[in-house]
């Protein structure tokens, strides 16, 4: 039900993962730095590597700082998850830019280089939890990208720390980006990302995962995870393998003592064990996060309050752009528009036969003017009686 795969050598024997404290082993890399295996693009350094391939830090030559992800596994499942991604744009998550492929037909896909540390290593620099602001600047804006996903009908499904990174070119305490929204999970019993070629930590899993349920539900329980672990500075749930771990979120409780009192029960309502009771959105969450900072904190669907920290993000309280008082004709027709052009420019067609397809559509548009001329106009009078009848 589970793939747990653990990173070893290839002449050694399998082991068991490594204590955390000690230092991980350099990791080796396909390409070395002034490579440039991708036209256009080269290489800086490594950044990470595992089971799905490998992550370089690459300057374009128009001298654009991008991340590169080389895809060496289960290719066909993570471009389809990645292409569904790419027209997904929202300033807490990790942006991805394009799907390319070398001379060796390897894909690679550009996204956007995050310069700053990951949350797993901040949480790692507050042993005991972080300072309550600076938690909950960060943990509004990682609720409004998840929220955002959910709204575009995506479950992350591997929510952790180290996923999670802290953008410091934008405002003192940096704005939160959430990467790996796209690819496939596997599930690990490390929190380290470093010691598994998986990408799915037990640490945060919800319990209906083992029954294989992976409904949204399952990252509201992982943000509650996350929500305990900044504060606190450790997971709830310990444990000496992934059995153990596993048979904790089933049936153990976390202990909430350790959190202050206005956060108990929003982490206790995150962490519920059956997924129909639990919070069932993250709007809702972030509408329930207590004392989040000084001033108000905004609604998920509403606007920032003017009393905002001036270090927040002004659009993290907002998880999605305001759609809820929209007019559903536009918004449909917006998102089909959209959806179509997403579907062309990821087509896999030669760019020369997107262009010829392109002229063959206006000039079929243009040789059947008469036809739907008059047809627009009709819709479009018709629209205006029906806003007329809607205001």
């Amino acid at each position: 039900m589970f793939t747990l795969e653990t990173k070893v050598p290839m002449d050694s024997p399998p082991v068991e993962p490594e204590p955390e404290s000690k230092p991980k082993a350099p990791q080796r890399f396909t390409y070395a730095s002034g490579s440039r295996p991708l036209e256009g693009y080269q290489i800086k350094r490594g950044v990470g590597r595992g089971g799905f391939g490998e992550v370089y830090f690459a300057v374009s030559d128009a001298g654009k700082e991008v991340a590169l992800k080389l895809i060496r596994r289960n290719l066909d499942v993570e471009l389809r998850g990645v292409t569904q991604c790419l027209n997904l744009k929202h300033q807490n998550l990790v942006a991805l830019y394009d799907i390319r492929s070398d001379e060796h037909d390897d894909r690679w896909v550009v996204m956007e280089y995050v310069s700053g540390e990951s949350l797993e290593d901040a949480i790692d620099r507050h042993p005991t939890g972080m300072p309550i602001e600076l938690a909950m600047s960060w943990f509004t804006g990682i609720a409004a990208g998840v929220a955002y996903l959910h709204d575009h009908g995506i479950v992350h499904r591997d929510l952790k720390p180290a996923n999670i990174f802290i953008d410091q070119g934008f405002i003192d305490q940096g704005v939160v980006k959430i990467g790996d929204y796209g690819l496939s999970k596997f599930i690990s019993c490390s929190r380290r990302s470093g010691q598994t070629e998986s990408v799915g930590t037990v640490h945060y899993m919800a319990p209906e995962i083992a029954n294989g349920r992976y409904g949204k539900e399952i990252d509201t329980y992982a943000l509650g995870i996350i929500l305990y672990e900044m504060l606190t500075g450790h997971v709830p749930f310990e444990g000496e393998s992934v059995g153990e771990v596993l048979m904790k979120h089933l049936t153990a409780e976390p202990d909430l003592s350790v959190l202050d009192e206005p956060y108990r029960e929003l982490v206790r309502s995150a962490m519920t064990k059956d997924p129909d009771t639990r919070i069932q959105s993250v709007a809702e969450m972030l509408n329930r996060l207590p004392g989040a900072l000084p001033g108000e904190l905004a609604s998920a669907g509403g606007s920032p309050s003017p009393h905002t920290n001036p270090h927040t993000n002004p659009h993290t309280a907002t998880p999605t752009p305001s759609r809820t008082n929209e007019e559903p004709i536009l918004a449909g027709l917006r998102e089909g528009w959209r959806e179509a052009e997403h579907r062309f420019h990821n087509s896999g067609y030669h760019p020369i036969a997107k262009a010829f397809l392109s002229v063959v559509a206006i000039l079929l548009l243009l040789f059947s003017a008469e036809a739907w001329v008059p047809m627009l106009f009709v819709m479009g009078f018709s629209y205006l009686v029906y806003r007329a009848v809607r205001a």
